[in-house]
């Protein structure tokens, strides 16, 4: 079980978010769509730098 998900970590996998379940974080209430978009994007750079 382990093998198999270290394996899928190298796997693209898209991930879908609502925007009420980011808005449920704090300090991200107020964002919109894009905002919050563009914070995840950001975030999949920084882990690509890995």
């Amino acid at each position: 079980m382990i093998g198999t998900a270290a394996g899928r970590m190298a796997d693209d996998v898209r991930h879908d978010v609502r925007l009420s379940d980011i808005r449920r974080i704090d300090g991200m209430a107020n964002h919109d769509r894009f905002i919050a978009g563009s914070a995840v994007q950001e975030l999949a750079r920084c882990g690509s730098d890995l």
